[in-house]
């Protein structure tokens, strides 16, 4: 499941030049118990066995298969969390669960929260389709779980802006076109007023932001259908995409020396690393997407970048350690260098074929 080459992120999607991925989460929780924070033991396993009963019977080709929270090892718990998943930090175990398709396109927490949390995940732009196969998934599980909802309001959930259609939506997107021209800001402000929330992507610690990443989601799933929830969002997203492509023509027209530099450094430092740790890693690959997006680079896509952005994570890599995908040709004495050498020499297979095409000029 972890090691899965058929994973969600590793696929094509629709404008995935600015939208690395897209997630709809829709929200549940069964009629005549209490919301998770305030559950007894007791009360938690029945739901959990409930929740976990409905998956089974569905038909067999959906494939799910339920996880509990409290059987997992801190490395295979971190991925989870790596994959978005699970929150970091849980407090507590009992009743807990996740339940996972084999591809990861669907996943569901259990008694995290909420009693059900079901989410669907689709590299690229593609809101409409993550959120017609998590409705549809809900749909079928709600002929077999009563589902608490109130008339005025919608589906009841433990945190208030998941009150109504209980649909987040969200997207990832790499936006050097408004992060380069300094019309970032402007545009966070005016999704903001649209509302939807904007997080950045930022080296911890720090204020150096890492890979022109941006974390886009709904903000409330009250006063609209789903429907027009997710319609909503689409357009806004639509819109920022061709604002995004315009910048980056703009900045080729106007900074080309400049983008030339951030791309070649970010590929040739990548290439050649001896360890790379997270934040450069997401930095480095993230600006030879551009090179890709600007027809700098030939021999690497788009969809391999977005790849590296979970399979180096700290916690994926520690998995291949333990499995013996990797031998290292000389020991190291601590863990956090092995995998900084894991990490570089991950990125540099995918770097194998690809090629700068920049041509040298001194006109501008």
């Amino acid at each position: 499941m972890f090691a899965a080459s058929n994973a969600w992120y590793t696929y094509s999607g629709n404008d995935n030049d600015t939208v690395l991925s897209s997630r709809v989460r829709i929200v549940r929780n069964l009629k005549n118990y209490r919301f998770p924070p305030t559950l007894d033991k007791d009360e938690a396993e029945t739901i959990y066995g409930t929740v976990v009963s409905a998956f089974q019977n569905l038909p067999p080709i959906d494939g799910f298969h339920p996880i509990r929270l409290d059987t997992l090892d801190a490395i295979a718990r971190k991925i989870f969390e790596e994959r978005n998943i699970i929150p970091p930090n849980l407090d507590r175990n009992f009743g807990m669960g996740v339940i996972v398709r084999d591809d990861g396109i669907l996943s569901a927490t259990v008694n995290v929260k909420d009693h059900l949390r079901l989410s669907a995940f689709y590299a690229g732009f593609e809101l409409q389709k993550c959120f017609m196969l998590g409705k549809n998934i809900i749909d079928k599980l709600a002929e077999t779980l009563e589902f608490s909802a109130v008339q005025d309001f919608g589906y009841l959930s433990s945190d208030v802006m998941n009150i109504g259609s209980g649909i987040k939506c969200s997207v990832l997107c790499s936006l050097p076109g408004y992060s380069l021209t300094n019309k970032i800001q402007e545009k966070i402000e005016a999704l903001t007023k649209q509302n939807f929330e904007v997080h950045a992507y930022y080296a911890q610690n720090t204020k150096r932001m890492l890979g022109y990443l941006y974390l886009i989601s709904s903000k409330s799933a009250a006063g609209y259908t789903d429907e027009v929830q997710v319609g909503t969002m689409m357009t806004a997203i639509r819109a920022l995409v061709n604002e995004e492509r315009e910048l980056r023509d703009s900045l080729v027209k106007t900074q080309l020396w400049r983008i030339q530099d951030d791309v070649i450094k970010a590929f040739t430092l990548a290439k050649n690393a001896y360890l790379l740790d997270v934040k450069d890693t997401i930095d480095f690959v993230f600006k030879i997407k551009l090179g890709i997006n600007l027809g700098m680079i030939e021999g690497l896509s788009t969809e391999a970048c977005l790849a590296l952005l979970y399979q180096t994570q700290t916690a994926h890599i520690a998995f291949l350690m333990l499995n013996g995908t990797f031998h290292l040709e000389e020991p190291f004495q601590m863990d956090e260098l092995r995998i900084e050498r894991i990490r570089a020499i991950l990125v540099q297979e995918i770097l194998k074929r690809a090629e700068l095409r920049i041509q040298s000029s001194a006109k501008m």
